[in-house]
């Protein structure tokens, strides 16, 4: 964002796009931040970091579901 000085959600659109022809990783600790793939091994410790968020959001999905079912009761 320093860099190109696009907003969040701009920045976030673009990578999406440019992952499509590049192995673009990120993380979010350590200050965060974005690089691009050299190995296979850094490709697949992102895909294992993004599974593990997809899993935590889908936990959350459902409890937040199951309070809405109870509330609406």
């Amino acid at each position: 964002m320093q860099v190109t000085g696009l907003g969040f959600r701009e920045l976030k659109e673009v990578i999406v796009e440019l992952r499509k022809e590049y192995p673009i990783c990120s993380t979010e600790i350590n200050g965060g931040g974005y690089w691009m793939a050299k190995t296979s091994f850094e490709v697949l410790e992102f895909v294992e970091m993004i599974k593990k968020r997809r899993d935590g959001y889908n936990r959350t999905i459902d409890v937040m579901n199951d309070h809405a079912f109870e509330i609406s009761r």
